[in-house]
């Protein structure tokens, strides 16, 4: 009896263990990514903001996006741009009298997303 009971607790234990240790390693295999904020522009109706932030994961990269987000609203660490380029880049953009994005991309820019429209505002890129 008392083998049987010992034996039901390591058949208990150590799966829960092996998948506890299995998920710790895996963890480890996700970079933890850091946002830098660079700029953030108002909208002419200061009903939202346009921040471009530089996003750093480590050894698997640095880039700089850009994301639409409600006017004095929080940049989140996972927060996803409508625009991602490789690298840390200054980008010039504005809003115009239409409530439309400009934005002027880097002759050398290597683009991971762009997107021509975000959270109902069209972006034009130069």
């Amino acid at each position: 009896m008392k083998s049987r009971t010992l034996s039901l607790i390591a058949l208990t234990i150590i799966p829960v263990a092996l998948v506890g240790a299995a998920l710790w390693w895996a963890a480890g295999l996700v970079p933890e990514c850091s946002n830098t904020m660079l700029s953030a522009q108002d909208s002419p109706d200061a009903s939202q903001s346009l921040v471009i932030f530089a996003r750093d994961c480590g050894s698997a990269g640095l880039n700089t996006q850009a994301v639409i987000m409600p006017t004095g609203g929080t940049l989140e660490g996972d927060a996803t741009g409508f625009l991602a380029i490789e690298g840390r880049h200054d980008l010039a953009a504005r809003w115009d009298a239409y409530g439309n994005l400009e934005i002027t991309l880097p002759p050398d820019a290597q683009i991971v997303q762009q997107q021509d429209e975000a959270a109902g505002v069209s972006i034009i890129y130069n």
